[in-house]
């Protein structure tokens, strides 16, 4: 299939062409691979826009290859002393203040859940108490 691209596109050597028309002779589905992409470079051919420079070729490309080469100007430092101290401090801010609320955030987890046994009333013998804090229940039972 790739040759049979290149064929199209007319990039193979004379001994290679010779082999793909070998094979257009003798392959149909060959054969029609290749009206396909010849139909299909055409419709490209036919409706590629064309673009004019006003400039010769070579022109224009050393234009570009002058472009590419020249050496970029290192980004000038500009502003207020203030504003270059801002550029670093509002990070750092930003960061001090993640920080914080970490720190100051409880050390307590959530779904943390503890059992007790107590002396009850008396009358009981055993008391037991469950609390879930996540939950926002206490349960006693009392043996």
């Amino acid at each position: 299939m790739l040759e049979i691209q290149s064929s199209v596109d007319g990039q193979l050597s004379s001994q290679r062409q010779e082999a793909v028309a070998r094979l257009l002779s003798s392959d149909m589905e060959a054969r029609q691979l290749h009206q396909q992409l010849t139909a299909v470079r055409e419709v490209l051919q036919r409706h590629e826009p064309v673009i004019r420079i006003p400039e010769t070729r070579e022109f224009y490309w050393s234009q570009l290859e002058r472009r590419l080469q020249a050496p970029k100007p290192a980004p000038a430092a500009t502003g207020s002393p203030s504003a270059l101290m801002w550029r670093w401090l509002a990070p750092m801010m930003g960061l001090s203040a993640v920080i914080a609320v970490i720190a100051l955030q409880p050390f307590t987890n959530s779904g943390a859940r503890s059992f007790q046994l107590g002396s009850g009333s008396p009358q009981a013998s055993t008391v037991t108490t469950f609390s879930s804090e996540a939950d926002g229940v206490t349960i006693h039972w009392i043996n």
